[in-house]
Protein backbone atom coordinates (compact mmCIF):
# COMPACT_ATOMS: atom_id res chain seq x y z
CA UNK A 1 0.00 0.00 0.00
CA UNK A 2 1.32 3.45 -0.93
CA UNK A 3 2.12 5.58 2.08
CA UNK A 4 0.86 9.14 2.30
CA UNK A 5 3.45 11.83 1.60
CA UNK A 6 1.57 14.54 3.47
CA UNK A 7 3.75 15.93 6.23
CA UNK A 8 2.46 16.27 9.81
CA UNK A 9 2.88 20.06 9.66
CA UNK A 10 0.65 20.29 6.62
CA UNK A 11 -1.94 18.11 8.32
CA UNK A 12 -1.82 20.41 11.33
CA UNK A 13 -2.18 23.48 9.13
CA UNK A 14 -5.13 21.94 7.33
CA UNK A 15 -6.72 21.05 10.64
CA UNK A 16 -6.20 24.60 11.90
CA UNK A 17 -7.67 25.94 8.68
CA UNK A 18 -10.73 23.75 9.03
CA UNK A 19 -11.07 24.85 12.64
CA UNK A 20 -10.75 28.49 11.64
CA UNK A 21 -13.34 27.99 8.93
CA UNK A 22 -15.76 26.41 11.34
CA UNK A 23 -15.26 29.21 13.86
CA UNK A 24 -15.96 31.85 11.21
CA UNK A 25 -19.08 30.15 9.84
CA UNK A 26 -22.44 31.74 10.66
CA UNK A 27 -24.99 29.91 12.77
CA UNK A 28 -27.67 27.84 11.12
CA UNK A 29 -30.18 30.67 11.33
CA UNK A 30 -27.86 33.01 9.44
CA UNK A 31 -26.70 34.90 12.52
CA UNK A 32 -22.93 35.29 12.89
CA UNK A 33 -21.78 34.30 16.38
CA UNK A 34 -19.12 36.23 18.32
CA UNK A 35 -17.28 35.25 21.49
CA UNK A 36 -13.85 35.87 23.04
CA UNK A 37 -12.17 33.09 21.05
CA UNK A 38 -13.57 34.37 17.77
CA UNK A 39 -12.55 37.91 18.61
CA UNK A 40 -8.96 36.82 19.25
CA UNK A 41 -8.89 34.67 16.11
CA UNK A 42 -10.25 37.39 13.80
CA UNK A 43 -12.10 36.85 10.56
CA UNK A 44 -15.57 37.58 11.88
CA UNK A 45 -16.13 39.60 8.69
CA UNK A 46 -13.75 40.45 5.84
CA UNK A 47 -10.99 42.70 7.13
CA UNK A 48 -11.42 41.75 10.78
CA UNK A 49 -7.91 41.34 12.20
CA UNK A 50 -7.19 39.05 15.17
CA UNK A 51 -7.91 40.66 18.52
CA UNK A 52 -9.99 43.70 19.38
CA UNK A 53 -11.84 45.49 18.04
CA UNK A 54 -14.07 42.92 16.39
CA UNK A 55 -14.70 44.67 13.07
CA UNK A 56 -18.12 44.18 11.50
CA UNK A 57 -17.84 45.19 7.86
CA UNK A 58 -20.97 43.55 6.42
CA UNK A 59 -24.68 44.17 7.05
CA UNK A 60 -26.50 41.43 8.89
CA UNK A 61 -27.24 39.94 12.27
CA UNK A 62 -24.57 39.15 14.88
CA UNK A 63 -24.98 37.50 18.26
CA UNK A 64 -22.71 37.10 21.27
CA UNK A 65 -22.29 33.57 22.59
CA UNK A 66 -20.05 34.64 25.48
CA UNK A 67 -18.68 37.65 27.32
CA UNK A 68 -16.09 39.92 25.68
CA UNK A 69 -13.18 41.54 27.56
CA UNK A 70 -10.89 43.96 25.71
CA UNK A 71 -8.25 44.14 28.45
CA UNK A 72 -7.58 47.89 28.15
CA UNK A 73 -9.49 51.18 28.29
CA UNK A 74 -7.95 52.28 25.01
CA UNK A 75 -9.44 49.36 23.06
CA UNK A 76 -12.91 49.16 21.50
CA UNK A 77 -14.74 45.84 21.71
CA UNK A 78 -16.97 45.91 18.59
CA UNK A 79 -16.49 48.40 15.76
CA UNK A 80 -19.25 48.54 13.14
CA UNK A 81 -18.23 49.66 9.66
CA UNK A 82 -21.43 48.86 7.76
CA UNK A 83 -25.02 50.10 7.79
CA UNK A 84 -27.97 47.91 8.86
CA UNK A 85 -26.20 45.77 11.43
CA UNK A 86 -27.92 44.16 14.42
CA UNK A 87 -25.84 43.09 17.42
CA UNK A 88 -27.69 40.90 19.92
CA UNK A 89 -25.68 40.79 23.13
CA UNK A 90 -27.76 37.73 24.03
CA UNK A 91 -27.61 38.41 27.76
CA UNK A 92 -23.80 38.62 27.81
CA UNK A 93 -21.50 41.45 28.87
CA UNK A 94 -18.90 43.54 27.08
CA UNK A 95 -16.33 44.88 29.55
CA UNK A 96 -12.76 46.08 29.79
CA UNK A 97 -12.06 43.24 32.23
CA UNK A 98 -13.90 40.83 34.50
CA UNK A 99 -11.15 40.97 37.14
CA UNK A 100 -11.83 42.73 40.43
CA UNK A 101 -10.27 45.08 41.18
CA UNK A 102 -9.82 46.21 37.59
CA UNK A 103 -6.26 45.81 36.28
CA UNK A 104 -4.20 48.92 35.51
CA UNK A 105 -4.92 48.94 31.73
CA UNK A 106 -8.62 49.21 32.64
CA UNK A 107 -8.10 52.15 34.99
CA UNK A 108 -5.68 54.18 32.85
CA UNK A 109 -7.20 56.84 30.54
CA UNK A 110 -8.49 55.54 27.22
CA UNK A 111 -11.29 56.01 24.70
CA UNK A 112 -12.24 52.46 23.78
CA UNK A 113 -16.00 51.97 23.36
CA UNK A 114 -18.16 48.92 23.95
CA UNK A 115 -20.02 49.00 20.62
CA UNK A 116 -19.01 51.78 18.22
CA UNK A 117 -20.78 52.73 14.99
CA UNK A 118 -21.09 56.51 15.17
CA UNK A 119 -20.71 57.03 11.41
CA UNK A 120 -23.06 54.21 10.34
CA UNK A 121 -26.87 54.15 10.02
CA UNK A 122 -29.66 51.75 10.85
CA UNK A 123 -27.86 49.90 13.63
CA UNK A 124 -29.42 47.92 16.48
CA UNK A 125 -27.85 46.83 19.77
CA UNK A 126 -29.97 44.88 22.23
CA UNK A 127 -30.19 42.60 25.25
CA UNK A 128 -27.02 42.76 27.35
CA UNK A 129 -24.57 44.84 29.36
CA UNK A 130 -21.65 47.12 28.48
CA UNK A 131 -19.51 48.26 31.41
CA UNK A 132 -16.14 49.62 32.50
CA UNK A 133 -15.14 50.91 29.05
CA UNK A 134 -12.73 53.81 28.61
CA UNK A 135 -15.08 55.68 26.24
CA UNK A 136 -18.79 55.27 25.64
CA UNK A 137 -20.71 52.11 26.34
CA UNK A 138 -22.70 52.14 23.08
CA UNK A 139 -22.25 54.83 20.40
CA UNK A 140 -24.32 54.50 17.24
CA UNK A 141 -25.21 56.74 14.30
CA UNK A 142 -28.51 57.90 12.83
CA UNK A 143 -31.67 55.79 12.50
CA UNK A 144 -30.42 53.39 15.16
CA UNK A 145 -31.97 51.57 18.10
CA UNK A 146 -30.71 50.47 21.51
CA UNK A 147 -33.00 48.37 23.70
CA UNK A 148 -32.70 46.36 26.90
CA UNK A 149 -29.05 47.34 27.36
CA UNK A 150 -27.40 48.14 30.70
CA UNK A 151 -24.55 50.65 30.38
CA UNK A 152 -22.61 50.94 33.61
CA UNK A 153 -19.44 52.67 34.78
CA UNK A 154 -18.21 53.74 31.36
CA UNK A 155 -15.81 56.71 31.38
CA UNK A 156 -17.95 58.75 28.96
CA UNK A 157 -21.67 58.61 28.03
CA UNK A 158 -23.40 55.30 28.65
CA UNK A 159 -25.55 55.15 25.49
CA UNK A 160 -25.40 57.65 22.62
CA UNK A 161 -27.29 57.57 19.31
CA UNK A 162 -27.62 59.88 16.30
CA UNK A 163 -30.67 61.56 14.79
CA UNK A 164 -34.02 59.78 14.38
CA UNK A 165 -33.03 56.99 16.74
CA UNK A 166 -34.65 55.12 19.62
CA UNK A 167 -33.46 54.14 23.10
CA UNK A 168 -35.92 51.94 24.98
CA UNK A 169 -35.95 49.96 28.22
CA UNK A 170 -32.27 50.59 28.99
CA UNK A 171 -30.41 51.28 32.24
CA UNK A 172 -27.58 53.83 32.30
CA UNK A 173 -25.81 53.97 35.65
CA UNK A 174 -22.65 55.57 37.05
CA UNK A 175 -21.30 56.67 33.68
CA UNK A 176 -18.69 59.42 33.47
CA UNK A 177 -20.80 61.83 31.42
CA UNK A 178 -24.46 61.60 30.32
CA UNK A 179 -26.40 58.44 30.98
CA UNK A 180 -28.28 58.51 27.65
CA UNK A 181 -27.76 61.02 24.84
CA UNK A 182 -29.86 61.16 21.68
CA UNK A 183 -29.68 63.15 18.46
CA UNK A 184 -32.55 65.21 17.09
CA UNK A 185 -35.96 63.65 16.38
CA UNK A 186 -35.31 60.63 18.60
CA UNK A 187 -37.27 58.83 21.32
CA UNK A 188 -36.16 57.81 24.81
CA UNK A 189 -38.76 55.63 26.51
CA UNK A 190 -38.98 53.48 29.63
CA UNK A 191 -35.33 53.94 30.61
CA UNK A 192 -33.58 54.32 33.96
CA UNK A 193 -30.72 56.83 34.18
CA UNK A 194 -29.11 57.11 37.59
CA UNK A 195 -25.91 58.36 39.23
CA UNK A 196 -24.33 59.61 36.03
CA UNK A 197 -21.74 62.38 36.22
CA UNK A 198 -23.63 64.77 33.92
CA UNK A 199 -27.29 64.60 32.80
CA UNK A 200 -29.42 61.48 33.01
CA UNK A 201 -31.07 61.86 29.58
CA UNK A 202 -29.84 64.55 27.17
CA UNK A 203 -31.96 64.94 24.01
CA UNK A 204 -31.62 67.17 20.97
CA UNK A 205 -34.52 68.99 19.29
CA UNK A 206 -37.76 67.34 18.19
CA UNK A 207 -37.44 64.39 20.53
CA UNK A 208 -39.87 62.44 22.70
CA UNK A 209 -38.78 61.58 26.26
CA UNK A 210 -41.44 59.46 27.94
CA UNK A 211 -41.81 57.13 30.90
CA UNK A 212 -38.25 57.37 32.21
CA UNK A 213 -36.85 57.39 35.75
CA UNK A 214 -33.93 59.80 36.23
CA UNK A 215 -32.30 60.01 39.65
CA UNK A 216 -29.12 61.14 41.39
CA UNK A 217 -27.46 62.55 38.28
CA UNK A 218 -24.82 65.24 38.82
CA UNK A 219 -26.47 67.83 36.55
CA UNK A 220 -30.08 67.52 35.30
CA UNK A 221 -32.37 64.54 35.29
CA UNK A 222 -33.59 65.37 31.77
CA UNK A 223 -32.44 68.15 29.44
CA UNK A 224 -34.06 68.77 26.05
CA UNK A 225 -35.09 71.43 23.55
CA UNK A 226 -38.24 71.66 21.40
CA UNK A 227 -39.30 68.23 22.59
CA UNK A 228 -42.19 66.38 24.22
CA UNK A 229 -41.38 65.34 27.80
CA UNK A 230 -44.10 63.30 29.47
CA UNK A 231 -44.68 60.81 32.24
CA UNK A 232 -41.17 60.91 33.67
CA UNK A 233 -39.99 60.76 37.28
CA UNK A 234 -37.05 63.00 38.25
CA UNK A 235 -35.71 62.67 41.80
CA UNK A 236 -32.60 63.81 43.66
CA UNK A 237 -30.72 65.22 40.66
CA UNK A 238 -28.10 67.75 41.66
CA UNK A 239 -29.39 70.61 39.49
CA UNK A 240 -32.82 70.59 37.79
CA UNK A 241 -35.19 67.67 37.62
CA UNK A 242 -36.25 68.58 34.07
CA UNK A 243 -34.69 71.37 32.02
CA UNK A 244 -36.45 72.20 28.73
CA UNK A 245 -36.35 75.06 26.25
CA UNK A 246 -37.21 75.98 22.69
CA UNK A 247 -40.95 75.36 22.75
CA UNK A 248 -41.06 72.05 24.59
CA UNK A 249 -44.26 70.40 25.83
CA UNK A 250 -43.88 69.11 29.39
CA UNK A 251 -46.84 67.07 30.64
CA UNK A 252 -47.55 64.68 33.49
CA UNK A 253 -44.09 64.49 35.04
CA UNK A 254 -43.11 64.19 38.69
CA UNK A 255 -40.09 66.06 40.07
CA UNK A 256 -39.00 65.89 43.69
CA UNK A 257 -36.00 66.72 45.86
CA UNK A 258 -33.82 68.02 43.06
CA UNK A 259 -31.07 70.50 43.86
CA UNK A 260 -32.44 73.22 41.59
CA UNK A 261 -35.87 73.60 40.02
CA UNK A 262 -38.27 70.74 39.65
CA UNK A 263 -39.02 72.12 36.18
CA UNK A 264 -36.79 74.71 34.54
CA UNK A 265 -38.72 75.70 31.41
CA UNK A 266 -37.91 78.51 29.01
CA UNK A 267 -38.28 79.54 25.40
CA UNK A 268 -42.05 79.37 24.70
CA UNK A 269 -42.51 75.98 26.34
CA UNK A 270 -45.80 74.85 27.87
CA UNK A 271 -46.42 72.61 30.88
CA UNK A 272 -49.42 70.85 32.40
CA UNK A 273 -50.37 68.26 35.02
CA UNK A 274 -46.91 68.05 36.55
CA UNK A 275 -46.37 67.37 40.25
CA UNK A 276 -43.43 68.98 42.09
CA UNK A 277 -42.35 68.84 45.72
CA UNK A 278 -39.34 69.53 47.92
CA UNK A 279 -37.05 70.83 45.22
CA UNK A 280 -34.64 73.74 45.78
CA UNK A 281 -32.00 71.85 47.72
CA UNK A 282 -29.49 74.39 46.33
CA UNK A 283 -31.34 77.20 48.14
CA UNK A 284 -32.48 79.42 45.27
CA UNK A 285 -35.62 81.55 45.57
CA UNK A 286 -38.13 79.53 43.55
CA UNK A 287 -38.07 75.92 44.53
CA UNK A 288 -40.40 74.30 42.01
CA UNK A 289 -40.79 75.96 38.60
CA UNK A 290 -38.76 78.52 36.74
CA UNK A 291 -41.71 80.25 35.09
CA UNK A 292 -40.29 81.04 31.68
CA UNK A 293 -43.06 78.99 30.09
CA UNK A 294 -46.85 78.90 29.70
CA UNK A 295 -48.78 77.17 32.50
CA UNK A 296 -51.42 75.09 30.72
CA UNK A 297 -53.04 74.06 34.00
CA UNK A 298 -53.19 71.28 36.50
CA UNK A 299 -49.67 71.67 37.89
CA UNK A 300 -49.13 70.91 41.58
CA UNK A 301 -46.46 72.36 43.88
CA UNK A 302 -46.33 71.07 47.46
CA UNK A 303 -49.87 69.63 47.23
CA UNK A 304 -51.27 72.96 46.00
CA UNK A 305 -51.74 74.59 42.63
CA UNK A 306 -48.46 76.05 41.44
CA UNK A 307 -48.23 79.84 41.72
Amino acid sequence: MRRSSVRPGVVAALAFGLLSFSVAAPAVDGVVEINQARALAGGVTPGDAPGFPVTISAPGSYRLTGNLATGAHAVTAIQIEADYVTVDLNGFTIACSFEQPLPTPCTDPGTGHGVYGETRAGLTVTNGMVRDMGGRGVWLGQFSEVSRVKARNNRETGIQVGISSRVDSCVAQVNGFNGIQTGAYSTSTNNIATENQATGIQADVGSVIRGNSVTLNQIHGIAASSSVISGNSAHHNFVDGISASGGSTVIGNQAAENGGYGLNLTGESGYAQNVMRDNNELGDQNDEVNVGAVDLGGNTCHAMACP
